[in-house]
């Protein structure tokens, strides 16, 4: 009977020990020497039976004192009752020497019970490049011309025509805005001053007494210092317009109605001294000149006037 329990309790640790047998997991390289960072490639391999849970080491960054290089995916593949994991890694080492990749722990579960196994150890020599001492030192090679191609220049080029685009269109939109300035600065400056040339060119029209000889060129002279006046003193586009256009224009609340109706009369009247070579009297000569006179009088800029019309006192009426 003591035979048989012996018997019986070697034979189920045999079972056992051939139970976890059935894990396994081991580390292959292609070398055992390299010189200062070369690459060297490492494969994992874990074999286990389908249903046992296991738990594989991870590494990141280094595998004992060698730096991974690169990683590939883990492939799994299931032979009958068996699943088997491998996994590439390439690592490299930066100062010569003797490096070991030391036994790396698999746990596992099995039949209910944990337990764990381990990897092999691998040593790794690596040496430093050979250095051949019976020749002489030569210079450092000048660095080498490497040829551009035009699309590296092209960002650069880019950059500077967009640069070159920007400050034309600041320079564009400074010029204009100052031109609008120097635009309305000198409308104001005319309207102020519109009266003083208007009265020297009608005392300088009076005293070539053109009228004498020439009565078109006096009216036409006559209607242009009008038509200007009232360009540079109200803001408007006299020059080119009708004589009913003007009518219209006249049509102010700083302007009487028998200030209109006379000059209406004398630009008619010069229409048709111009245009249906009427011969007008000596006397509507003067009158007409006196007429534009006194107009521009009537009508000059006057600054306190301008005060009384800013929008500031309009809103404290």
């Amino acid at each position: 009977m003591k035979t048989l329990k012996a018997f019986s309790f070697a034979l189920l640790f045999l079972f056992a020990a051939n139970v976890y047998s059935q894990v396994s997991a081991s580390f292959t390289a292609d070398s055992t020497q390299i010189l200062i960072g070369d690459f060297l490639h490492l494969k994992f391999a874990a074999k286990f039976p389908n249903a046992t849970a296991v738990q594989l080491p991870i590494f990141k960054d280094s595998i004992g004192a060698l730096d991974i290089i690169a990683t590939s995916k883990k492939d799994t593949a299931k032979i009958g009752e068996e699943t088997v994991i491998t996994q590439q890694f390439t690592v490299s080492a930066y100062d010569s020497g003797l490096y070991t990749i030391p036994p790396q722990a698999i746990l596992f579960t099995q039949n209910g019970m944990a337990d764990s196994t381990f990897t092999n150890e691998i040593a790794i020599t690596v040496n430093t490049v050979p250095v051949d001492t019976t020749k002489n030192f030569k210079p450092i090679k000048a660095p080498l011309e490497v040829k551009r191609s035009w699309r590296e220049y092209l960002l650069y080029v880019l950059i500077a025509l967009g640069v070159i685009v920007i400050a034309l269109l600041a320079w564009w939109l400074f010029k204009k805005y100052y031109k609008k300035k120097d635009a309305a600065k000198e409308a104001i400056n005319r309207k102020k001053t519109a009266h003083e040339w208007a009265l020297k060119e009608l005392q300088k029209l009076e005293q070539e007494k053109v009228w004498q000889e020439n009565p078109k060129t006096y009216y036409s002279r006559l209607t242009d210092i009008f038509r200007r006046y009232l360009e540079y003193r109200f803001s408007v586009s006299a020059m080119e317009s009708t004589t009913d256009e003007i009518d219209l224009m006249l049509t102010r609340d700083d302007i009487s109605g028998e200030a209109k109706k006379e000059l209406v009369s004398l630009l008619k009247l010069a229409d048709l001294v111009k245009f249906a070579k009427q011969q007008p009297l000596p006397e509507q000569n003067k009158n007409a000149l006196n007429t534009t006179r006194e107009f521009v009088k009537t009508t000059a800029w006057k600054e306190e006037i301008a005060n009384n019309q800013s929008p500031n006192n309009e809103a404290k009426k």
